[in-house]
C-alpha cells in the first residue's frame, strides 16, 4: 500500500568524512594543523538525558562532558577526532589521509571489571573510580533473612557481551543552515523525529524550534538510531560555518567502530528455595559497562531496565538487586533490542534451570509450582512492579504441546542411533513494554483536494511496516477492509508542518501507542463526518455501516463524501484523535 510522502533533500552539498582515532585511551601530542583545513573545532554540550530516578543514597548519575570532536584525549577506538569537508567523498578521503595525529598511550581499562578494579586508570577527572551510577531496588534485609534460612540455594553469573547493531543501512546525516532564520534542517534516520530533535537540541544547546528533522525510509534500528551522535553535531557545525549543506555517511566498517553498542552487562543472580522447590528469595549483583561516555539511555539499561521485571513470571516473596554502572575505554552503550530486558529474562530462566539440575527438580514442575497464578492478577512484585495480567502456566502448556515435549526422549534416542546429539530446553519470558516519555499519542487526519486521507503520527517505521498496519487499522475501523481503501490513505510518520505529540518507536510501543491513536481516529472520523453526511443526503441523521453513511434509501460512501467536500482548507472532515497508552 502506498503510504509515505516524499521530501526532497538538497541536491548540492559538500561531503563530510569523520577522521576517527585508532587508540583506545591516549593523549594527542601532535594535534591537527588547523591551517590546512576548516574543520570546526567547537564542542557541543553533552546530552542532558539522565535516569529520571535516583540511585543509592539519592545520588544522580555522574556524566562526563562529551565533545563532538575529541579534545586533548581520545577515549575509545572510533571516537571522531576531526571532520573533513570537501566537494566529494573521494576528495574528503584524500584530505583525511593527510591528517597526522600523534598519540601518547595511556593505560586503558576494558569492561566493567577492568574499570572498577583497584588502581584502574581514571578516564574522566571528575569521576573517581570510573563509577557513573549505583542503584538498588527491593528489600535487602528481607532477602538476606530468606537466604539465611533457605535449605537450597543456586548461584549463576551470566555475561551478556557487547555487540554491534549493524543495521542494513549505515548511519548518515545531512544538515543545512539558514542564516536568516537560524534554523537547521537535518535529514537523518531516526526512531521518531520528535525524539531526534530533542536529543539534537540537548547536544547543541539550540531550542527545538530551531531544528527541523526529516526522516524518510529507515533501514533498521532496534534502538541504536534513537539518539544523536557526535558526527551529527560536527556536521551541523560545519554546515553553519560553511553556509552550505554538508552530508556525512558512514561506511560499513565505520559503524562497527562508532555506532553505539548494545548489552555490556554482567549479571550475577542467586535463588533461595524451600525443600519442596518453592522460591523464597532472589537477588542480583549487576555490573554495566557504559563505555567511554554516557548515552541518554545507557545507565537506565544497567539499572532500572534489568530490575523492573527481575522476578520474571514467578511468585517470589523477597527480591533485591544492586547494580553499578561504570565508564570504560570502549564505544558507548545504548539501547539495542530490548535494552536489558532480554538479558535479565535469560538469567532468570538459566537460574531456574540450574536450580532444577542442582537440586533434583523437574524443570517443568519447578516452573509450574512457582508461576504467578492468573487469580493473583493484578500482581505486585516484591520490588514494586505491577503485572496487569498473565496466564503463564497455560502459555507454557501450549508451548509444550506444540513442541511435543513428551516425545523428546524418543527423538533423542533416534538421533543417538544416528550418531547425533539432540537437546531441548524451555524458557518463559515476560517484559515491560510500551513505555514512553510523551504525555499522549496523537493521530491527525487531513484530507487533500482529491479527498485522499493523510494521517500523521510520530512513531517511525524502521522496517516494521507501520504503513501497512496503520492503514489496515483504519480500513477495518472505517468498515472498508474489502474496498481497497489503502489506495486512498497515506501515513506520515512525522509532519514538519504539523506539531504532533507522541512517542517514537521503541520498547514494542508503536502499535500500542500510535496504533491505538489511529484506531481511535477511525471512530473520530466517522463521528466528525456524520453531520456532514446528513447535510449531503438532506437528512436529519445518518447511520454508518460498511463504509457508507445511510439515511433511508439514500447513501454516500466515506471517501465519496470526503471527495465531495474537498476544496476548502482545512477540510471539514479533518480531525485529531489522542490518548494516553501504557507507561508515559
Amino acid at each position: 500500500m502506498r503510504a509515505r510522502e516524499a521530501r526532497c533533500a538538497p541536491r548540492r552539498f559538500a561531503r563530510g568524512l569523520a577522521f576517527e582515532t585508532i587508540a583506545p585511551f591516549a593523549r594527542t601530542v601532535s594535534p591537527i594543523d588547523d591551517r590546512k583545513n576548516n574543520t570546526p573545532r567547537r564542542r557541543a554540550p553533552a546530552d542532558r538525558g539522565r535516569p529520571f530516578y535516583e540511585g543509592v543514597g539519592g545520588q544522580k548519575q555522574k556524566k562526563p562532558f562529551w565533545p563532538a570532536l575529541a579534545q586533548k584525549k581520545v577515549h575509545y577506538v572510533g571516537q571522531p577526532v576531526a571532520l573533513v569537508v570537501a566537494e566529494s567523498a573521494a576528495l574528503a578521503q584524500d584530505a583525511a589521509e593527510e591528517i597526522a595525529v600523534g598519540y601518547r598511550d595511556l593505560p586503558a581499562v576494558m569492561g566493567f571489571e577492568g574499570a572498577t578494579r583497584p588502581g584502574a586508570a581514571q578516564l574522566h577527572e571528575d569521576i573517581p573510580g570510573n563509577l557513573a551510577f549505583e542503584y538498588e531496588t527491593g528489600d535487602a534485609a528481607a532477602v538476606q533473612a530468606a537466604f539465611a534460612g533457605a535449605a537450597l540455594k543456586t548461584r549463576l553469573t551470566v555475561r551478556s557481551q557487547r555487540l554491534v547493531g549493524n543495521p542494513i543501512e549505515p548511519r548518515a546525516f545531512l544538515a543545512s543552515f539558514d542564516a536568516g532564520s537560524g534554523v537547521f534542517t537535518v535529514y537523518s534516520p531516526s526512531q521518531g523525529l520528535n525524539g531526534m530533535r530533542g536529543f539534537l537540541a540537548a547536544a547543541t544547546g539550540l531550542p527545538g524550534e530551531k531544528i527541523r528533522v526529516v526522516t524518510e525510509l529507515v533501514g533498521g534500528s532496534f534502538g541504536i538510531r534513537s539518539y544523536s551522535y557526535a558526527e551529527h553535531v560536527a556536521v551541523m557545525l560545519a554546515a553553519q560555518k560553511l553556509g552550505r549543506p554538508v552530508k556525512w555517511g558512514a561506511t560499513r566498517s565505520e559503524i562497527f567502530l562508532s555506532d553505539n553498542h548494545g548489552r555490556g552487562l554482567t549479571l550475577t543472580g542467586e535463588l533461595a528455595l524451600a525443600p519442596d522447590g518453592g522460591f523464597l528469595a532472589l537477588r542480583f549483583e549487576d555490573g554495566a559497562d557504559l563505555g567511554a561516555f554516557s548515552t541518554p539511555f545507557g545507565p537506565q539499561i544497567g539499572s532500572r531496565n534489568i530490575t523492573i521485571t527481575m522476578g520474571g513470571v514467578y511468585r517470589i516473596p523477597a527480591m533485591y538487586a544492586h547494580t553499578r554502572c561504570a565508564y570504560s575505554n570502549a564505544v558507548p552503550v545504548s539501547a539495542y533490542r530490548g535494552a536489558g530486558r532480554p538479558d535479565i529474562a535469560c538469567v532468570i530462566e538459566r537460574i531456574v534451570d540450574r536450580a532444577a539440575a542442582e537440586h533434583g527438580f523437574d524443570p517443568i514442575a519447578l516452573r509450574r509450582k512457582n508461576f504467578i497464578p492468573p487469580e493473583a492478577m493484578p500482581y505486585k512484585t516484591a520490588n514494586g512492579t505491577t503485572y496487569d495480567c498473565g496466564e503463564f502456566e497455560a502459555v507454557m502448556d501450549k508451548a509444550l504441546l506444540l513442541a511435543d515435549w513428551k516425545g523428546f526422549p524418543a527423538r533423542r534416542e533416534r538421533s543417538k542411533r544416528e550418531g547425533k546429539l539432540r537437546g531441548i530446553g524451555i524458557a518463559t519470558f515476560l517484559e515491560a513494554s510500551a513505555a514512553g516519555v510523551a504525555p499522549k499519542d496523537q493521530a491527525y487526519a487531513r484530507f487533500d483536494a482529491s479527498g485522499v486521507l493523510h494521517v500523521s503520527c510520530v512513531s517511525q517505521s524502521t522496517g516494521q511496516g507501520h504503513e501497512t498496519a496503520f492503514v489496515r487499522i483504519l480500513s477495518e475501523g472505517l468498515g472498508l477492509i474489502h474496498e481497497n481503501a489503502g489506495e486512498r490513505i497515506r501515513i506520515h510518520e512525522g509532519n514538519l508542518d504539523l506539531a504532533v505529540v507522541g512517542n517514537g518507536t521503541g520498547g514494542s510501543r508503536s502499535l500500542y501507542g500510535a496504533g491505538s491513536a489511529v484506531k481511535l481516529l477511525a471512530a473520530k472520523l466517522i463521528e466528525t463526518a456524520k453531520p456532514l453526511a446528513a447535510a449531503a443526503l438532506g437528512a436529519d441523521a445518518v447511520e454508518y455501516r460498511d463504509g457508507k453513511f445511510e439515511a433511508g434509501s439514500k447513501a454516500i460512501g466515506f471517501f465519496d463524501l470526503a471527495k465531495k467536500l474537498a476544496g476548502p482548507s482545512p477540510h471539514p472532515m479533518d480531525c485529531v484523535a489522542e490518548g494516553s497508552f501504557g507507561a508515559t
